[in-house]
């Protein structure tokens, strides 16, 4: 892990009727663009839950993803959890830094944006 960098989960909730290939497809998608913005590494995350309906073989890579994020990437970590869920059948992505979570729904509210801010200032500031 790089310097300073910080490890940390990104969750994706999909839409009650998602099923395991296309939450794996949503999954792979976020990875593409995390990869985008030089987030490394973003590999499947081993500890998350899957759902209920996954196989076994599909546990390691639906719906959560494990990436080493540097302060500086936080904020741009966050904008684009953002942008993605407003054009993805996705009902929540959720961000685990530590003991801290930052859940992002759809559609983004105003109390949303509070928090969204509290939580980039508190780990980019690292």
């Amino acid at each position: 892990m790089p310097d300073g960098a910080m490890s940390a989960v990104i969750r994706l909730d999909g839409l009650p009727d998602t099923d395991a290939e296309e939450l794996d497809d949503l999954t792979t998608g976020l990875r593409r663009d995390l990869l985008e913005i030089d987030v490394q590494p973003v590999i499947p995350d081993e500890g998350s839950d899957p759902p209920l309906e996954a196989k076994a073989a599909e546990v390691l890579t639906i719906g959560a993803v494990a990436i080493s994020v540097s302060p500086v990437l936080i904020a741009s970590v966050v904008r684009l959890m953002e942008s993605w869920i407003k054009n993805r059948p996705v009902r929540k992505l959720t961000l685990l830094i530590d003991n801290d979570r930052l859940e992002i729904s759809h559609p983004s509210r105003s109390e949303q944006q509070l928090l969204v801010e509290a939580f980039i200032a508190k780990h980019a500031g690292q």
